[in-house]
């Protein structure tokens, strides 16, 4: 009487009684993990640029190869080597110097170089962060005409992305057995799990617009701030 009972009210709902001893098929539990790594910085990059200007193309390009030259010397002398001093962007233009005659000057919104400008953008790669403010201060001495920014970064992400990395596992495993438990499930097995996007930090310091002639030559002081590397994975579970 009983199973015509539980067949009956089966048929009634819609749905059909499991067999006597199945079981429930494993429920699927998605989840996104994130882990991170701080560390102190072992590298910094600074970025300079050289602009000059004058009516002869060849003396514009003259003169900033001597800046260049300068600032390869000077940064020599605090210990870094001449690999580490790139060029990164060179252009020469030539602007003309626009016809008054019978108009009144417009004011210009900053200073405007004529005749052929050379513009070049030095990147210097420095393996010791303590003496990052002595790099600006001899690019400036140098002839450097603008400060751009520096960098902070690790010369070996690798490792800290690892590490990272583990995490974000520790950290969707986690998750999931807090939604299987909240469901009154258990974790059973991992189906599938995939590396997402990850990315090490870099603290900027943003010095744009430094420019020589205004820059003063008070030491500069930089104290870098730790690089933060994440990583991301994304897992399925089953739980039952």
């Amino acid at each position: 009487m009983k199973t015509i009972l539980v067949i009956a009210t089966a048929l009634l709902l819609g749905t059909t009684p499991l067999p006597a001893g199945a079981a429930l098929l494993p429920v699927e539990i998605t989840v996104t993990g994130t882990g991170s790594v701080s560390n102190a910085p072992n590298v910094a990059t600074v970025n300079v640029g050289a602009t000059t200007n004058d009516a002869v193309a060849n003396v514009a390009t003259s003169q900033n190869n001597a800046i260049y030259e300068r600032t390869v010397a000077r940064l020599a002398a605090l210990g870094i080597a001449r690999a580490d001093v790139r060029t990164t962007y060179y252009n020469l233009n030539y602007v003309p110097r626009p016809k008054t005659e019978g108009a009144p000057a417009q004011p210009q919104p900053y200073a405007v170089r004529y005749g052929y400008v050379v513009t070049r953008s030095i990147t210097v790669t420095v393996h010791d962060t303590n003496i990052v403010g002595k790099v600006v201060d001899a690019c400036v001495a140098a002839g450097a005409t603008n400060v751009n920014g520096v960098a902070f970064g690790l010369s070996d992400t690798r490792a800290a992305y690892v590490r990272a990395l583990g995490r974000a596992v520790d950290d969707a495993r986690t998750k999931a057995q807090a939604i299987a438990a909240a469901a009154h499930l258990r974790i059973v097995g991992i189906k599938a799990i995939e590396q997402g996007t990850g990315y090490p930090g870099r603290p900027m310091l943003m010095m744009a617009g430094v420019q020589a002639d205004s820059y003063t030559m008070q030491p500069t002081q930089i104290q870098p701030s730790n690089v933060n590397v994440q990583a991301t994975v994304t897992a399925t579970y089953e739980a039952q």
